[in-house]
């Protein structure tokens, strides 16, 4: 430590023979390096911020699913089949993924097998 101390001294007694205007002129080179390092700095870290939301953004596809219910004669509420739909989210949280669809798809599979065969049963002698 004894050694930093000596050379700060150093660097002190020759900034306090320099002249006044070579003191400012340091100073103002010093406050610019400073600027452009942290305005590089700066765009630096916008650059690696944008770039990550950019990657990890959820890609989400909003449909409007009215044009396709249109002219679909719905018994009961539109409501009630917002509300089924919403059943089919799961644990995905706020989003149906396609895992859901293909889900909600062979349940309705199941379904439809199950009335087939029940009503081809009852129709057997």
């Amino acid at each position: 430590m004894g050694v930093m101390m000596d050379d700060l001294k150093v660097l002190v007694g020759i900034l306090q023979s320099l002249p006044t205007m070579a003191l400012w002129v340091l100073v103002g080179v010093l406050i610019y390096k400073l600027a452009v390092v942290g305005s590089l700095t700066s765009l630096a870290i916008l650059g690696i911020n944008k770039l990550h939301d950019y990657l990890i953004q959820r890609r989400v596809t909003y449909a409007d699913v009215r044009p396709v219910l249109d002219g679909t004669c719905i018994r009961g509420t539109l409501e009630s089949l917002i509300a089924q739909l919403h059943r089919c989210r799961r644990a995905s949280g706020q989003y149906i993924h396609i895992s859901d669809v293909d889900w909600l798809r062979e349940a309705i599979d199941d379904k439809i097998q199950k009335d087939t065969e029940a009503a081809e049963s009852k129709t057997k002698p």
